[in-house]
Protein backbone atom coordinates (compact mmCIF):
# COMPACT_ATOMS: atom_id res chain seq x y z
CA UNK A 1 0.00 0.00 0.00
CA UNK A 2 1.68 3.56 -0.77
CA UNK A 3 1.92 6.22 1.49
CA UNK A 4 -1.08 9.04 0.76
CA UNK A 5 0.58 12.75 1.04
CA UNK A 6 -0.26 13.98 4.89
CA UNK A 7 -2.64 17.21 4.15
CA UNK A 8 -2.31 18.59 8.15
CA UNK A 9 1.08 19.48 9.77
CA UNK A 10 2.14 18.15 13.05
CA UNK A 11 0.76 20.93 14.82
CA UNK A 12 -2.22 20.24 13.30
CA UNK A 13 -2.28 23.43 10.51
CA UNK A 14 -3.89 22.84 7.28
CA UNK A 15 -1.96 23.11 3.78
CA UNK A 16 -2.56 25.45 1.76
CA UNK A 17 -4.49 23.07 -0.45
CA UNK A 18 -6.90 21.81 1.95
CA UNK A 19 -7.44 25.29 3.10
CA UNK A 20 -8.85 25.92 -0.25
CA UNK A 21 -11.28 23.11 -0.50
CA UNK A 22 -12.32 23.95 2.69
CA UNK A 23 -13.05 27.60 1.75
CA UNK A 24 -14.86 25.68 -1.80
CA UNK A 25 -17.27 23.77 0.51
CA UNK A 26 -18.51 27.13 2.34
CA UNK A 27 -18.40 28.85 -0.58
CA UNK A 28 -20.69 26.16 -2.02
CA UNK A 29 -22.49 26.15 1.21
CA UNK A 30 -23.30 29.79 1.02
CA UNK A 31 -23.83 29.97 -2.23
CA UNK A 32 -21.30 32.85 -3.06
CA UNK A 33 -19.69 32.55 -6.67
CA UNK A 34 -15.88 32.02 -7.74
CA UNK A 35 -14.87 35.66 -6.60
CA UNK A 36 -14.44 34.49 -3.36
CA UNK A 37 -12.71 30.88 -4.25
CA UNK A 38 -8.96 31.66 -2.79
CA UNK A 39 -6.02 31.17 -4.16
CA UNK A 40 -3.36 30.56 -0.75
CA UNK A 41 -0.01 29.90 -1.24
CA UNK A 42 2.95 29.84 1.75
CA UNK A 43 5.46 32.24 1.66
CA UNK A 44 7.36 31.61 4.78
CA UNK A 45 7.58 28.86 7.19
CA UNK A 46 4.76 30.52 9.14
CA UNK A 47 2.88 32.96 6.84
CA UNK A 48 0.29 32.34 4.10
CA UNK A 49 -0.55 34.40 1.30
CA UNK A 50 -4.33 34.44 0.64
CA UNK A 51 -6.31 36.03 -2.63
CA UNK A 52 -9.38 35.98 -4.06
CA UNK A 53 -10.57 35.94 -6.98
CA UNK A 54 -11.48 40.22 -6.81
CA UNK A 55 -7.95 40.97 -5.82
CA UNK A 56 -8.20 41.15 -2.35
CA UNK A 57 -5.07 40.01 -0.31
CA UNK A 58 -4.54 38.95 3.06
CA UNK A 59 -1.28 37.29 4.74
CA UNK A 60 -2.40 34.80 7.76
CA UNK A 61 -0.46 32.53 9.57
CA UNK A 62 -1.36 28.34 8.98
CA UNK A 63 -4.68 27.45 10.81
CA UNK A 64 -6.26 24.36 11.73
CA UNK A 65 -9.65 23.69 10.44
CA UNK A 66 -11.66 25.29 13.16
CA UNK A 67 -9.66 28.60 13.12
CA UNK A 68 -9.20 28.93 9.70
CA UNK A 69 -13.06 28.56 8.73
CA UNK A 70 -13.42 31.02 11.52
CA UNK A 71 -11.13 33.40 9.94
CA UNK A 72 -12.91 32.96 6.34
CA UNK A 73 -16.25 33.20 7.49
CA UNK A 74 -15.21 36.26 9.91
CA UNK A 75 -13.39 37.74 6.66
CA UNK A 76 -16.01 37.41 4.13
CA UNK A 77 -19.23 37.71 6.92
CA UNK A 78 -20.70 41.08 4.82
CA UNK A 79 -20.85 38.64 1.57
CA UNK A 80 -22.14 35.63 3.23
CA UNK A 81 -24.60 38.13 5.04
CA UNK A 82 -25.81 39.94 2.02
CA UNK A 83 -26.01 37.04 0.03
CA UNK A 84 -28.46 35.20 2.67
CA UNK A 85 -30.76 38.77 3.24
CA UNK A 86 -31.06 38.11 -1.22
CA UNK A 87 -31.76 34.28 -0.98
CA UNK A 88 -34.38 34.62 1.79
CA UNK A 89 -36.07 37.86 -0.11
Amino acid sequence: MRAQRVNITEKGELTPEIAELLVDGVRYEYGLGQSYHLHICAIAKHTWKVEDEIGNSSFIRPMDRTHFLRWYTTEYAGVIADHLETSEG
